[in-house]
């Protein structure tokens, strides 16, 4: 809710200070219906709440000036995702966005940050810097700490003990579909069983190389098998968001309990008016979000765009 109250005040605002439709690209499917709610007879926005339902454009930093706005107020505030140890976090930008470009960005709600970073610094405390045995006993909820639950049925009955010591290809057999989610759980796995390993007094090296690198998943394999949807795992749209890599399931608070129906259909504009401010973050999503549109349009029949790559599967 918090967005919305930014940007309501920001659009009363604007009104207020009588700022002509040119100043202002407003086609943001939430814009255009709070714009349309706060005054929908103004003459000035009466054609601009009518554009398409896409995305939030930019305000231009000369044009507020009327409106006594600035980078640093509470009303607009840039927010940057960093990655630290392959976890997405979240800072605020002290400096000002973009301003090669002179735009201000739009920050995303304090609530969402908030559960960003609780849930990064619990990744951290319970798998990385350190390893709670306790929560591997219940490995269902290992699973969800790791933004992963729905993969728990495919290691119904098996003990942690022996999970871990799965392969890709075991992974693979149990139904794992998604190759970014295998390589999550197997990096996962890793650190468990390094941890095992130094208590023994035993040093491994800090990163294990997927046995997908001598299989026929490897990248550069002309036997590996074509990119396949998995309708069961899109329905965890955390879970979903992970298999692009990258912990990106982290960010799936921004989205603010939006289907995967309607994730596929947003573009970058889209991305950024939710307030994910970083432009790599932004490609890779819409790439993997095109990447399964196509795939579903192409069991439908339905012709597609030029497919891109499916993002790295980068190491956590």
């Amino acid at each position: 809710m918090a967005s919305l109250f930014s940007i309501s005040l920001v659009a009363k605002n604007l009104i207020k200070a009588n700022i002509k439709q040119s100043t202002l690209r407003l086609n943001n499917f939430t814009c255009r219906n709070i714009l349309r709610g706060i005054n929908s007879s103004n003459s000035n926005f009466s054609s601009i709440i009518n554009l398409s339902s896409r995305s939030f454009s930019f305000i231009t930093k000369s044009n507020c000036d009327t409106t006594k706005f600035s980078l640093t107020s509470n009303i607009i505030k840039p927010t940057v995702i960093n990655f630290k140890r392959g976890l997405a976090t979240v800072t605020e930008n002290t400096e000002n966005a973009d301003s090669e470009t002179d735009t201000v960005e739009i920050e995303a709600p304090k609530e969402v940050q908030e559960k960003v970073e609780k849930t990064r610094q619990y990744v951290v405390d319970n798998y990385i810097a350190k390893i709670n045995y306790e929560l591997l006993e219940d490995f269902p909820k290992w699973l969800e700490g790791l933004g992963m639950k729905a993969m728990a049925p495919h290691f119904e009955g098996k003990k942690w003990n022996d999970i871990i010591e799965l392969s890709w290809e075991d992974l693979e057999s149990l139904g794992v579909k998604s190759r970014g989610i295998r390589t999550r759980l197997i990096r996962f796995f890793w650190k468990v069983k390094r941890d095992m390993a130094a208590k023994n007094g035993v040093e491994l090296p800090p990163k294990e190389r997927a046995s997908r690198d001598n299989s026929s998943e490897s990248e550069d394999s002309p036997s590996r098998k074509p990119f396949e949807i998995d309708y069961k795992l899109m329905e965890d749209e955390e879970c979903w968001l992970h298999s692009f890599g990258r912990s990106y399931g982290l960010l799936y608070p921004y989205f603010q309990g939006r289907k995967w129906q309607q994730m596929l259909e947003m573009t970058d504009d889209d991305l950024k008016a939710l307030g994910i401010t970083n432009k790599t973050v932004r490609k890779a999503l819409t790439q993997n979000f095109r990447r399964h549109k196509n795939a579903i349009n192409a069991e439908k029949g339905i012709p597609t765009e030029n497919t891109p790559n499916q993002t790295k599967e980068y190491s956590i």
